[in-house]
């Protein structure tokens, strides 16, 4: 009897697929980590599978929009339409960036790297607002959200741009004041004194003293010359020609022209000359 041997080997074939396989064909999961989301999305529908649920999370390592990990992994074996679930970066954890702006360079040196970040371009430059060896500016800004190690450049001042002091030894006073103020410098203190050299009216000296760097509007201090100290004629009237002239030498003055005259009131060898008046001396 041939039927009972065709159902033997039917449930040999049928049961097995029932209860193995439910003779349904798998598609294996491809490989769709690395892929940013749109291309995992894409090979996942290719493959007969769909996208399931989509997670995010930061990356070192994993640049933001590409997948971490899927699950199934892949290589997998599942049914056709199985939803295979994603994880996509973000990305490394942002780091926000510190306020350095008015620290010193070491100071801010310091709190960029208390913040994972690293010290950028350094540069340099005036400035008449912040003082020398202070940051000026920084990019990024203040509060910019960075990945961490990310470079922080700053601008570090010098100072104010510095002025060269002008000579104005030997220029009167006006003439002086002209030449500071064109240089964007002040006049200081104006004192006075005498000189056997230079004229009255005329600068004896400066301080700071011609072709010295200073800061713009710097006080510049003057001595402006009196001319020669005066000294009093000594009265030698009546005195011989000899203490006359120890007279007017020991005051600072020379003997001039030496004339002689006939007197019946003063002896012969005295003095005519007048006394009293204010000369310079010599």
């Amino acid at each position: 009897m041939p039927k009972p041997r065709f159902l033997l080997i039917a449930c040999l074939v049928v049961v097995p697929c029932l209860v193995f396989t439910g003779c349904v064909k798998h598609v294996t999961v491809p490989n769709v980590v690395g892929q940013t989301q749109v291309d995992a999305t894409a090979a996942l529908t290719t493959a007969g599978l769909t996208v399931g649920t989509i997670t995010t999370a930061n990356s070192a390592t994993v640049p933001a929009g590409q997948v971490i990990s899927q699950d199934p992994s892949a290589g997998a074996s599942v049914t056709p339409g199985s939803g295979v679930n994603l994880v996509v970066s973000l990305g490394p954890q942002l780091t926000t960036v510190p306020d350095v702006v008015g620290q010193t360079q070491a100071d801010a040196t310091t709190a960029l790297t208390n913040a994972g970040l690293t010290v950028g371009t350094v540069a340099m430059a005036s400035s008449a607002t912040v003082p020398a060896g202070q940051v000026i500016s920084q990019d990024p800004a203040a509060a910019a959200s960075v990945a961490p190690g990310s470079a922080i450049s700053i601008v570090v001042s010098l100072g104010p741009e510095l002025t060269t002091v002008p000579n104005v030894v030997g220029q009167t006073q006006a003439d002086a004041t002209t030449a500071l103020t064109t240089a964007g410098l002040t006049l200081g203190t104006v004192t006075t004194a005498n000189s056997a050299t230079v004229p009255e009216g005329q600068v004896i000296s400066q301080n700071p003293a011609a072709a010295t760097q200073v800061s713009p509007g710097t006080a510049v201090d003057l001595v402006v010359s009196l001319g020669p100290q005066q000294v009093v004629v000594p009265n030698v009237v009546g005195d011989t020609q000899a203490n006359a002239q120890a007279a007017i030498t020991s005051a600072g003055l020379t003997v001039g022209a030496v004339t002689t005259a006939s007197s019946d009131t003063v002896p012969a060898s005295h003095q005519p000359e007048s006394s009293g008046r204010n000369i310079g001396r010599g």
